[in-house]
């Protein structure tokens, strides 16, 4: 048995070029992504590929701009944390705040999306001794 490997765990092979990344909240998805290039606006586009860990079947594919994120599927909506940034939108700088949102997996467009409260500590940090 490998570093890392539990005894009985299956290998779940999902393609060249796809980095797995991060497992759903629930612990019973598994997500990898795929970078596609720039967008319109000229950030990095990426395809999420989400398998399911128990039988290693692909479960959903959306085009997202972030790599990875938490995240979770309920029916065919999937939730993820949207962190903070700025985006370039028609020349123009767009601070967008720590959202969840909400993208519907059947025409990947984004049904809605709430501001979060960050609660990350921001300043300085004191000296070390």
């Amino acid at each position: 048995m490998g570093f890392g490997q539990r005894k009985g765990a299956r290998r779940h092979r999902v393609g060249a070029g796809v980095q797995c990344r991060e497992p759903s909240s629930d612990q019973r998805l598994l997500l990898a992504h795929k970078a596609l290039g720039p967008d319109a606006s000229g950030g990095q586009d990426y395809l999420w590929s989400i398998y399911s860990l128990a039988c290693g079947k692909s479960v959903a594919q959306v085009r997202m701009p972030t790599s990875a994120a938490p995240f979770a599927i309920w029916h065919s909506t999937l939730l993820y944390v949207s962190s903070p940034c700025l985006r370039r939108v028609n020349g123009d700088l767009i601070k967008e705040p720590l959202e969840l949102r909400a993208v519907d997996l059947d025409t990947g467009d984004e049904v809605w999306k709430i501001a979060l409260r960050d609660t990350t500590y921001h300043g300085p940090y004191p000296p070390r001794p």
